[in-house]
């Protein structure tokens, strides 16, 4: 197992961070919460004033209505067909003006249902005496209202954003990797989530995803993990070290990084050959941290390496360049 320490982001999770956007057109008419006050999923947060929902709960009433005076004329007249006093074309239209009113009704009560009311509210409008054209804006989730875009009767467009809620117990960390990093990362390892200025025990987690290409503004490759905060931390926004232990493929061999050198711009070892020689050999490196690196090609597994005096052994290869 390697492990690598990389710099990471605490942010709210997407499927726990909420836009609360107004449904239709209208003013903002009450206000129940403010930013920073915790709410529930279902909390009423604030309501719309809206001729175009007023406009939608006659619609519906008007509909209903339709509908049982329709059922019951289609049951009247299949009574009155069954004794050959209905004809069967008056049947079939009494049948077609039923089914045209179900498919409004059922239509009015999708717009309702989109509207954010739930199925038994919509039951409960055909027995109020009196209908409010006022639409009661709801939480989807639980969390903490971030931020408010609005302000009491101010006038809405259906789509606006009126609030953002973020459940801040379920947050997202991106570690930021290098691109080499991704030959041996993979989703599913284990990673460990602490202060940068504490390596002390943390939040345990695994990679979630793994975004292949660079992010634009950090240039690096991003690690999602997905983390439960203990108690308030981490913080949305909060810089985090992330602690990454992940399986070396098998063709992969690990040295001590103080064996490596370089001439130039190749990356070498001195390999202990036969008869107390060493042999330079040029490497290619997958990665690297402070402690081992990571060799992809020019080593056998089994072969011994110096990991000593390197600085001694580097001088006298150039010497014999030199003298050659």
């Amino acid at each position: 197992m390697q492990s690598r320490a990389v710099p990471g982001v605490a942010q709210a999770a997407p499927n726990f961070v909420s836009y609360v956007a107004a449904p239709v057109n209208g003013i903002i008419s009450s206000m129940y919460v403010n930013e920073g006050q915790t709410v529930k999923k279902g909390q009423v947060l604030m309501e719309i004033e809206s001729l175009e929902y007023g406009q939608l709960l006659s619609d519906f009433l008007q509909g209903n209505s339709n509908l049982k005076y329709q059922k019951s004329r289609m049951d009247r007249n299949e009574d009155l067909a069954e004794k050959g006093i209905t004809s069967q074309a008056e049947m079939e239209a009494i049948r077609a003006e039923y089914q045209l009113a179900k498919s409004n009704s059922i239509a009015v009560r999708a717009r309702l249902m989109t509207l954010g009311l739930s199925e038994q509210e919509i039951v409960a409008l055909k027995e109020v005496e009196r209908l409010e054209p006022h639409l009661l804006i709801r939480a989807r989730i639980d969390g903490v209202v971030d931020q408010h875009f609005i302000v009491l009767g101010m006038p809405v467009k259906a789509y606006d954003n009126l609030a953002i809620i973020i459940n801040t117990k379920h947050l997202l960390v991106k570690a930021f990797l290098s691109p080499e990093d991704l030959n041996y990362i993979s989703v599913g390892d284990s990673v460990n989530i602490t202060r940068q200025s504490d390596n002390q025990s943390g939040i345990k987690s695994v990679i979630a995803s793994i975004n292949p290409a660079l992010d634009r503004d950090s240039k690096a490759i991003i690690a999602n993990v997905l983390i439960q905060t203990d108690g308030n931390w981490p913080l949305p926004g909060e810089n985090l070290r992330v602690t990454l232990k992940s399986k070396v493929p098998e063709h992969v061999l690990a040295v001590p990084t103080s064996a490596i050198s370089w001439l130039g711009e190749d990356a070498v070892v001195y390999v202990n050959a036969s008869d107390n020689r060493l042999e330079v050999r040029t490497v290619q490196i997958l990665s690297s941290d402070e402690n081992f690196s990571f060799i992809e090609k020019g080593l056998i597994a089994g072969e011994k390496v110096a990991t000593n005096e390197i600085f001694t052994l580097k001088s006298l290869v150039r010497f014999n360049e030199f003298a050659e």
